[in-house]
């Protein structure tokens, strides 16, 4: 969660410089831990759904290829 609040945060560029000025000056809402808990439980759902679909994309090319691998076969030998 930090990491993200970092991100929204408008640092001054100074190059490679650490910003704990900037972060010692800044407000930081936590949510309670209840609620903590069901951003996690609703961002694990959804990345195990993106994991899924992922695989169903990478299972779905290998199939595509074998099957222009077999047309293409099959139309060299004159199958088709």
């Amino acid at each position: 969660m930090f990491y993200y609040f970092c991100l929204i945060l408008d640092f001054p560029n100074k190059g490679y410089s650490r910003h704990y000025q900037y972060l010692t000056k800044t407000i930081m809402r936590i949510p309670p831990i209840e609620t903590q808990k069901e951003i996690v439980s609703i961002l694990d759902k959804s990345f195990e759904s993106a994991d899924n679909m992922l695989k169903y994309v990478a299972d779905s090319l290998d199939k595509a290829e074998l099957l222009k691998r077999a047309l293409l076969r099959d139309a060299f030998n004159g199958k088709i």
